[in-house]
């Protein structure tokens, strides 16, 4: 109780459905000094979700990215953590089975009754809004997080503010876990040395990152593995969703176009990293950690897409090698595959020369103001030698790349300034 407000939230469930019962919140009109609730017709606020899950599954993580509270009156309002938090404040609930899941098998879980479609854009003078805090991201896991070797995920992004008290089936059967590392087999590399960088009217210095590199992409399971390509922001791929368009805007989910309008407009994802405060860092978004990020989907709450910066602190030294057959970029332990982009259906090389490039979390401009809303930052080899270059304003969001993950909890030193 705040007052006259009762607030509610879903913590750990069990994944049973003998437990939800403690979940099924409902608000019932009483008056008088002895009122009598009659919760059997009130409005039910919660949703449940049957999950109907694959063979080989022992941990389920999940995101309740959404809380509500009811007053006195009886009149319930349901929103979304604060749009200034970071995607971390949303707690990652975690069931453990009793046992490793065979095909079919049932887990339930109960989410709140509201709309998680996160392609509801906001227009505003022909700019989208996203939120990325909509959709309840769900990662089945062959073990707990920590020692999970096999993983796949998805994302609940509909709209169920019209179906409180009800039960969905989310059918999982057809996801295929793909391997995973442990948080313990991440790479280390730290920045020790001074590094300052300019960028327009501003630098950052370097000095002090350290990040937590997986060994292998998302969809591979070797260093010099390519795995899956994706667009920036996409959790699926173009084949996933039956597209014959390949990698290209008509396919591109997060694509915003207004009613009516004649120009292709992109949405931007209306976040900021929580370390980039600064004039300079205000320019940049970041899908880092949230529904958009296809390694946290994918891979669980451990693992995360890496910002810009932090990419290029490890591989602005990195020097073009060889590993069983495959040329890439190597640095601090970390190697890269060489490859090059998808573009529709074909391959596509934005530069002449030999590459490895990985997508950062990060969007060029946050606003379709300035040149360079539709891309990305990516970070990838430098024309005429081996070393890392990060590069933006040339790579088109909707472009298939590889995804290097690292450890969510890798940490991005970075100081700003003017020049």
């Amino acid at each position: 109780m705040h007052g006259t407000e009762i607030h509610c939230g879903f913590t750990d469930q069990g994944g049973v459905l003998s437990s939800l019962n403690n979940y099924n919140y409902v608000v019932a009109d009483g008056t008088g000094l002895t009122p009598n609730f009659d919760f059997e017709n009130g409005e039910k606020l919660s949703y449940i979700v049957r999950l109907k899950l694959p063979a080989g599954v022992k941990c389920i993580e999940y995101t309740c990215p959404a809380s509500f509270k009811v007053t006195s009156s009886g009149i319930e309002t349901m929103y979304a953590k604060g749009e200034n938090d970071p995607y971390s404040n949303i707690p990652t609930r975690t069931i453990t089975r009793s046992n490793v899941s065979a095909t079919r098998d049932l887990s339930y879980i109960v989410i709140p009754a509201i709309k998680h479609d996160s392609k509801a854009w906001t227009y505003n003078s022909n700019k989208q809004y996203g939120n990325m805090r909509t959709g309840v991201i769900i990662t089945l896991l062959n073990d707990a997080s920590d020692n999970a070797t096999l993983s796949n995920g998805s994302v609940i992004d509909s709209d169920l503010s019209s179906k409180g008290g009800q039960v969905g089936t989310w059918d999982m059967t057809g996801v295929t876990l793909i391997a995973r590392p442990r948080p313990s087999d991440a790479i280390e590399v730290v920045t020790t040395d001074s590094v300052t960088e300019s960028d327009s009217n501003y630098y950052f210095d370097l000095t002090g990152t350290d990040t937590f590199w997986a060994p292998f992409n998302v969809g591979a399971s070797t260093p010099e593995g390519k795995g899956t390509y994706y667009a920036w922001g996409e959790i699926s791929t173009p084949e996933e969703r039956n597209r014959t368009d390949g990698y290209s805007f008509p396919g591109y989910s997060l694509r915003g176009q207004p009613s009516g309008a004649s120009t292709n407009y992109y949405n931007y994802i209306s976040v900021y990293a929580a370390v980039e405060t600064s004039s300079l860092a205000s320019r940049y978004n970041t899908i880092r950690g949230g529904r958009y990020d296809v390694a946290r989907v994918k891979w669980g709450s451990a693992w995360r897409m890496p910002g810009y910066i932090e990419a290029y602190a490890t591989l602005r030294k990195a020097s073009w090698t060889t590993v069983n057959g495959q040329g890439g970029l190597s640095y601090g332990g970390v190697f890269l595959p060489g490859h090059n982009a998808r573009k529709d259906n074909a391959e596509y090389q934005p530069k002449s020369f030999d590459q490895a490039c990985i997508w950062s979390a990060d969007q060029f401009q946050r606003n379709q103001g300035g040149a360079g809303y539709d891309c990305a930052y990516m970070v990838g080899s430098k024309s005429g030698h081996g070393s890392a270059d990060w590069w933006r304003g040339s790579i088109k969001r909707e472009w298939g790349m590889q995804i290097r993950p690292v450890l969510a909890s890798s940490t991005i030193n970075v100081s700003y300034g003017a020049k």
